[in-house]
């Protein structure tokens, strides 16, 4: 193996780690915020609201802010962009995880067919972007269920169909933004040697 190609297979591994490490970060951010009564997330709404509000009549004085409709706004956003960015950080270690499984397949380093990890391996490396993306899709929407039955055990706190939808949607854009970037960052580089290429020519 070439020390070039080892340390690319590293940095990935590094890399895949680190996207792991904050995914679980976040899941258990969303699940800290689940586990507030209904007083104390309340509280932490308002109170992000009444900032909100202030930057608002200081930009647009003319601006009727009705301050309970707000609020639900903020609520319902902060369920969207939340597991936006859960999306996100999932699909982008499922991302990390199917290059450094293509690499460590392609430099011959695992046997795909005997064991359970070159099984996993092969699997990961044949996944289509549109099934990585249903895959974190589905991860996140059976989180999102979780985290709404686990309100029910919290003081003031419900189970809302609603927020699962809301919850869904912003990991199915989390997840599709990421493989858009993905992409696009994949393009670029398969352009760059061309390019190159084409000035030394």
């Amino acid at each position: 193996m070439r020390p070039e190609k080892s340390a690319n297979s590293r940095h990935l591994f590094l890399g895949m780690i680190v996207s792991f490490a904050l995914t679980f970060v976040w899941m258990v951010v969303i699940f800290w915020l689940s586990a507030q009564v209904a007083e104390e997330s309340n509280e932490l709404s308002t109170g992000l609201t009444a900032k909100i509000a202030d930057v608002i009549e200081q930009i647009a004085p003319e601006v009727d802010i009705d301050q309970t409709d707000l609020n639900h706004l903020v609520r319902k956003n902060g369920h969207f962009f939340s597991y936006l960015l859960l999306g996100l950080l999932v699909a982008n270690s499922l991302r990390l995880s199917q290059r450094y499984a293509a690499g460590i397949v392609h430099q011959g380093e695992i046997d795909i067919k005997p064991t359970w990890a070159g099984r996993l391996a092969s699997h990961l490396t044949a996944l289509s972007p549109w099934r990585l993306w249903f895959y974190v899709w589905i991860f996140c929407l059976l989180y999102a269920l979780s985290d709404e039955l686990h309100q029910v055990f919290v003081p003031g706190r419900g189970c809302q169909i609603q927020d699962v939808l809301v919850d869904s949607a912003g990991a199915a854009v989390g997840t599709l933004l990421c493989l858009l970037v993905c992409r696009m960052a994949s393009r670029k580089k398969k352009r760059q040697p061309d390019e190159l290429f084409a000035r030394q020519v």
